[in-house]
């Protein structure tokens, strides 16, 4: 039955009256639209400028929704059946509305969902692979061909970079030397072998 207004007709049975004499008696029954239970689950907290995050909408009645942003120059929504697709513009604070539809037995219902958009920030740099050159002497300066290093950000994405500063420059000391790659304060380090110089003669001209 859907919500309404319906007219009940009651009839006594076996020459039953009610007080009035009559044996039957009429009514107005109401039935109100129920409110559907609205829940909203994103899959991240972190929304980044040039990124997305998806909201999923639960709704108990299994209805259908629809979705605005109350600044979508911050902010861009688009929808995918129950999905809400959510993507940073620019820096900055949006309310993301879910509107329920109403239908025969359920009212709309409205949940918000804010978002805070953030510029993705720089967390870490990787040496995905090493230079050829992990043999050196002492007095050898560093020679970093080959060496390949990815930057890795907040946003979950990652570029390789080519403009780094590194220490030591030259190697002083045999042994296992540290070298240490520093880009925009973030650091990896690799080791590499120095050896000491071994001379088979030596001559002394005038």
């Amino acid at each position: 039955i859907n919500a309404g207004d319906y007219n009940i007709m009651a009839t006594t049975i076996d020459d039953y009256l009610f007080a009035d004499g009559s044996n039957t008696k009429k009514t107005v029954c109401s039935i109100q639209k129920a409110s559907p239970v609205m829940k909203l689950i994103s899959t991240s907290d972190n929304l980044y400028v040039g990124s997305s995050i998806e909201l999923n909408v639960n709704l108990s009645n299994n209805g259908s929704f629809s979705v605005s942003s109350s600044d979508s120059s911050i902010a861009l929504v688009s929808k995918n059946n129950n999905t809400v697709i959510i993507k940073g513009i620019k820096v900055g604070s949006s309310q993301i509305k879910v509107v329920s539809d109403s239908d025969n037995n359920y009212k709309s219902v409205t949940e918000i969902y804010n978002v805070n958009v953030k510029e993705s920030e720089l967390i870490g740099i990787d040496i995905i692979q090493k230079p050829s050159k992990l043999e050196y002497y002492v007095g050898d300066d560093v020679n970093l061909d080959g060496l390949r290093i990815v930057a890795k950000y907040s946003d979950g994405n990652s570029s390789e970079i080519h403009e780094y500063d590194y220490s030591p420059k030259r190697f002083a000391t045999e042994g296992k030397e540290t070298i240490i790659i520093n880009y925009m304060g973030k650091m990896a380090t690799f080791e590499v072998t120095v050896k000491r110089v071994e001379y088979e003669s030596i001559s002394i001209k005038n």
